[in-house]
């Protein structure tokens, strides 16, 4: 009985304080935390609970350990790199925030990307925030072990960093470009260092959060972007930014613009067209959505001619990198391909059915995700992103 009440009052810590939705963060994870603080303290069950209750030092404690911090440089970065390219065609400096920005390797690796599409580092900069304090700790040491740069390219290590023994330190040249901080920042009071930013990262986090606490955060962050700025999330989360009004960018699925940067890019377009008589587009055979898409139906009757030319040769990550770059309708086109050659794929079922959400056909993504639930019951994405859109799975 004890056990239980630990739990519901570590829970609902994790709601009113971090704001998280439990259920996505599973009770696994919770019970985890409270036994690794019951061990540390030394504690009886019933005396944890009076300490959990009562003690803002171990509420703030057991908060610490519910606050995940995975992340490692170059991690799903084609989407920062079509931000940026585009980011790079309107402003000659730039300042992004990372919210949560964990240990830092999102910011480094945006900071790296800003530099290859042409901006200079001492135009950039770069302010992160965080609510765990080890992570932020560690950001400010610019130092990395071999486990953050998994996956990454040879060029990334060894011309960003210098290896001292068995760690790699960030060059000095680059440091003074970003600003690592510790808060919360889905408190009310919380406020950046600057008022507006041209590019503002929050991957990984949304889909944890309470709904209320999502559309407090995301209201926080549309007043902070540029109007010409854009805002990069995840395959999981876009259809939570289209919910409160942001609009997703041409150049990426996950990459999404404020909402009246949107209607002042349509309104310039008709304007050009307009004053462009030797430009007739001609009659119109494909209808399209409100956005402007052609339903993801379209998609199946009129497959890439080029699917070949995906970016990866393997067939699921040339899917997502497709989309990453704007290109859906290849993207959905490979992906049907890949369907044909291993139709029990749940991954593939799942990003077609996000990519389907993201040009407006919800019934159509709803029947993709709830077949990747299907055939993967334990498809941690497909899952979260039923409850965020339809409230259940």
């Amino acid at each position: 009985m004890s056990a239980n009440k630990v739990l519901s009052s570590a829970s609902k810590l994790a709601r009113t304080k971090l704001g998280l939705d439990v259920k996505s963060v599973g009770a696994v994870m919770v019970e985890q935390a409270i036994a690794t603080r019951i061990r540390k303290t030394r504690l009886t069950e019933e005396q944890y609970l009076y300490a959990l209750e009562t003690s803002g030092t171990e509420q703030e404690a057991l908060c610490q350990l519910l606050l995940v911090s995975e992340s490692w440089f170059e991690r799903e970065q084609q989407p920062i790199e079509s931000a940026l390219t585009e980011l790079y065609r309107n402003f000659s400096q730039i300042r992004a925030l990372s919210v949560p920005c964990a240990r830092g390797e999102e910011a480094i690796t945006t900071l790296a990307i800003a530099k290859k599409v042409g901006f200079h580092p001492s135009l950039v900069s770069i302010d992160g925030y965080d609510a765990s304090e080890n992570a932020v700790e560690q950001a400010n040491l610019f130092t990395y072990g071999e486990y953050s740069f998994r996956g990454t390219s040879e060029w990334f290590r060894t011309h960003l960093f210098s290896k001292v023994g068995d760690k790699y330190h960030l060059s000095p040249e680059l440091q003074p470009s970003l600003h690592f901080n510790l808060a919360n920042v889905l408190d009310p009071l919380w406020r950046p260092r600057c008022s507006q930013y041209e590019l503002i990262l929050c991957r990984n986090l949304l889909i944890y959060l309470r709904p209320r606490v999502r559309r407090q955060l995301l209201t926080k962050l549309s007043e902070l972007l540029h109007p010409q700025g854009l805002i990069v999330a995840t395959y999981s989360e876009a259809s939570l930014l289209l919910d409160v009004g942001f609009k997703k960018d041409q150049i990426s699925i996950a990459v999404f613009s404020p909402i009246q940067r949107a209607i002042n890019k349509s309104a310039n377009a008709s304007k050009k067209r307009a004053k462009s008589p030797t430009r007739s587009a001609g009659p119109r055979t494909t209808p399209l959505l409100k956005n402007g898409t052609p339903p993801i139906s379209q998609f199946h009757k009129q497959p890439s001619s080029r699917p070949s030319e995906s970016p990866s040769t393997d067939l699921t990550a040339g899917i997502k990198e497709l989309a990453d770059a704007g290109r859906l309708d290849e993207a959905f086109a490979l992906g049907l391909q890949l369907l044909e050659a291993r139709p029990n794929d749940a991954q593939s079922h799942f990003i077609l059915g996000v990519i389907a959400s993201c040009c407006g056909q919800s019934e159509e993504a709803r029947s993709w995700i709830e077949r990747a639930l299907i055939l993967d019951p334990q498809h941690e994405d497909a899952k979260l992103y039923m409850d965020n859109v339809w409230g259940r799975h």
